[in-house]
């Protein structure tokens, strides 16, 4: 058994794991945002809705919307984003390329989120990628859940058909 790789990524105890903590986060960073009232950047597909969005905040939210983008919102994508993979690897066992939508939409949502940091910062504005990587990430990310139900469900059957 390997440690990082597909044996480790498949057991029941690492997916299971990987479902609470994206379910815990679904959950709790919207519940942070609006306990410091920030209208967070991830939803946001606009770039110039996104810069009237930073414009509008408070330092206090900047920087809440930065420490929730920074911690938060990138165990978010590593959750979901490995569960979707690891849901790939294991009920499509054929199929290694059918893992490629979750990992994109890792390397898509972490983008965005550093995306936004360096706007919250006002380091540097690469904002007008957002129009890109934002509808990309959600493509990558519902293509990545549709695989992992679909391979959910098709277990579930294979199992009752038994």
């Amino acid at each position: 058994m390997d440690f990082f790789g597909k044996d480790w990524l498949i057991q029941d105890s690492v997916l299971w794991t990987l479902l609470i903590f994206a379910t815990l986060l679904t959950f709790i960073i919207p519940f942070v945002a609006r306990y410091w009232k920030v209208n967070l950047l991830d939803l946001i597909v606009s770039p110039t809705k996104a810069r009237d969005t930073i414009c509008k905040m408070s330092q206090n939210q900047r920087k809440a919307h930065l420490w929730i983008t920074a911690t938060l919102d990138v165990a978010y994508p590593l959750s979901y984003g490995g569960l979707f993979a690891g849901a790939a690897m294991r009920f499509f066992p054929r199929g290694p390329y059918l893992v490629v939508p979750a990992l994109l939409a890792i390397v898509m949502d972490l983008t965005e989120g550093g995306i936004q940091i360096l706007a919250l910062k006002s380091t540097y504005d690469f904002l007008d990628f957002k129009r890109y990587i934002t509808p990309l990430k959600f493509g990558f990310a519902f293509l990545g859940l549709g695989l992992a139900l679909i391979g959910f469900a098709s277990e579930l059957l294979r199992g009752v058909g038994s």
